[in-house]
């Protein structure tokens, strides 16, 4: 029995993973410490010049004899952003990473040593240790890009891989954990199992409440309407506690312990509406990350970007024509800036003043029209001037789509901006050299006698 029970812990723990998972992870928690630490610069400023009789050492600040040189923290606080930088990028993260751990820690450590601690920062500091000391930088890294560019053969593993699952099964444990610390440590106090009837819970958000009040710091309004609602504290009350005390039970199977995730969650935003208190670590579901597969949505994204390119690099099936003044400098370039915004070859070129031209415009029952006027040759139809014109940019590549909201705009209205334009083309590009086209290029130009 103890046998099959271990084995199962074991098939659990080092069940196979993605190493594109472990790679979003990275770069969320480096992200997020960059943000988090970033925003709190003038703070950590403000600690290291704090009265040094306050200095109460908290884990790695132990092992200072006192307070360091504001300087010196002002360094380390920096050199955390630049570690976080370099993690979230994935770069020669087999130093990077545990340095960016330990950093945190060093940094946190000491922000804590001040009179006041943070406590729900402790599981991003896990988190953050167990991604720098992890094969977290195998996918979607600098490293791996640098590696794959090389050759380096020891990059070349299996993408999934224990190597890469039991990192995130302890980044699940150590979120686990922490809640059920804290659930512990409620029944363990002064109010013990008072806590499951509610009002322990009502009493503390009340306290809360006044403190609030009293010093004008805006408290929620949530909590004054639901005051009287003993039943729903008692709801809230049990359901907490079952959320902390039951953690460890959650991670029996994956979709139990999405579900604790996901409630958990939830329990931080009621936390935040009905107290005002952000866990923001907690809030943004980052600390919930690793309970799913956060590389799913990524690699959905980049299979249909694939497509997308594939897609826009076949050529069409059924090419459209433009016809345009062949000695035209301006209409030359229109035609080149064309050319190299359609991968797909959607589009064919001939001048109006060539034969080809004219039988085109014949075979479509095109009247002949002045060399100012752009045509476009589609199936279901032609189109000309700003029809045309508007028609063809909504093909091309990046933003050009956008411009098809032109044709909202009335076509009279639209014609005569075009003749406008028309009328100018001349003057608009004056240099009489244009630059020969290549042969794939000049096989696109039907009216080209070069072309093969």
């Amino acid at each position: 029995m103890m046998r099959k029970a271990m084995q199962r812990i074991s098939d659990w723990w080092f069940s196979p993973a993605p190493a594109t998972r472990l790679a979003v992870l990275r770069v969320l928690v480096g992200a997020w410490v960059l943000y988090y630490v970033g925003q709190r610069v003038d703070m950590f400023a403000r600690i290291g010049r704090t009265d040094p009789e306050l200095f109460s050492p908290v884990g790695l600040a132990h092992l200072l004899s006192g307070p360091v040189a504001p300087e010196i923290f002002d360094f380390s606080v920096l050199a955390l952003l630049v570690l976080a930088v370099l993690v979230a990028l994935g770069v020669w993260h087999r130093w990077t990473g545990p340095a960016f751990g330990v950093m945190l820690l060093a940094v946190l450590s000491y922000r804590n040593s001040w009179s006041m601690i943070y406590h729900s920062d402790n599981v991003l500091v896990f988190h953050a240790l167990i991604i720098g000391l992890a094969p977290s930088a195998r996918a979607w890294s600098l490293d791996a890009w640098r590696a794959a560019r090389s050759g380096m053969q020891r990059i070349a593993q299996p993408l999934v891989s224990w190597r890469f699952g039991w990192p995130i099964r302890l980044m699940c444990v150590s979120a686990i954990a922490t809640y059920f610390i804290a659930g512990v440590a409620k029944v363990a106090g002064p109010l013990g199992w008072s806590w499951v009837g509610g009002e322990a819970l009502r009493s503390q958000i009340a306290v809360d409440a006044v403190r609030k009040y009293a010093l004008a710091d805006n408290p929620p309004q949530l909590f004054s309407i639901i005051y009287d609602e003993v039943l729903l504290f008692l709801v809230i009350g049990v359901g907490s506690l079952a959320l902390e005390l039951a953690a460890p039970l959650f991670l029996v199977t994956k979709r139990a312990a999405k579900f604790w995730a996901i409630h958990a969650w939830l329990m931080h935003w009621g936390i935040f509406f009905i107290m005002g208190i952000r866990f923001r670590y907690q809030m943004w579901g980052l600390l919930f990350a690793p309970f799913f597969e956060v590389e799913k949505p990524i690699e959905k994204l980049i299979e249909r970007w694939r497509r997308y390119s594939e897609n826009r690099a076949r050529p069409a099936r059924n090419p459209q024509i433009i016809l345009f003044d062949g000695e035209c400098n301006f209409c030359n370039s229109s035609a080149r800036f064309v050319i190299a915004r359609d991968p797909r070859r959607r589009f064919r070129f001939a001048s109006l003043q060539s034969e080809v031209g004219r039988q085109l415009m014949a075979k479509a029952g095109v009247d002949e029209a002045p060399l100012s006027t752009m045509i476009l040759l589609k199936e279901g139809g032609a189109y000309t001037k700003s029809s045309a014109a508007i028609r063809v940019a909504a093909q091309l590549g990046f933003l050009w789509p956008l411009a098809s909201a032109a044709l909202l705009i009335p076509k009279g209205v639209r014609d005569r901006v075009y003749d406008l334009v028309a009328a100018r083309r001349h003057r608009i590009i004056r240099d009489e050299q244009c630059p020969l086209p290549s042969r794939d290029d000049r096989s696109r130009f039907l009216d080209d006698p070069t072309a093969a």
